[in-house]
């Protein structure tokens, strides 16, 4: 069992961050065993905002696997930045990383030089889903 909480990622520059339980969700171990996803170090919660369209949608529910902090080129984080809680590609840079999002009208986000210090990886984004 996942627990989902009621913090919202933000797709965009939005978030709202709070710990409460929603509820939890069932997961088969052998699926998360497969995968390569820390069944005991997960959490769900929703994305809001459109900066991750067309891939992940306003609403959108994610599976964060906690147990991946280390940045990786080219996959999908729960970040924080500043006081900001984001739903990212990460892209490697010579000075540090940028924050990209799937929707073009959004433009990368520059972390470098003194941007790094308050720059977390909260866990990879490794499942999403949505209720249509």
């Amino acid at each position: 069992m996942v627990a989902k909480v009621s913090a919202k990622a933000g797709a965009g520059s939005s978030c709202l961050t709070g710990g409460d339980v929603q509820g939890y969700y069932a997961f088969r171990l052998p699926f998360l065993q497969r995968v390569g996803i820390s069944p005991y170090q997960c959490v769900m919660l929703d994305v809001m905002g459109d900066s991750m369209q067309p891939l992940i949608m306003n609403g959108d529910t994610i599976l964060v696997d906690k147990s991946q902090t280390t940045p990786q080129d080219g996959k999908i984080f729960l970040v924080g930045l500043g006081e900001e809680l984001l739903v990212k590609r990460l892209q490697r840079t010579p000075r540090g990383w940028l924050l990209v999002s799937q929707n073009t009208e959004y433009a990368p986000i520059p972390v470098e030089d003194c941007d790094l210090e308050s720059f977390r990886i909260h866990g990879r984004v490794r499942w999403f889903g949505r209720v249509v």
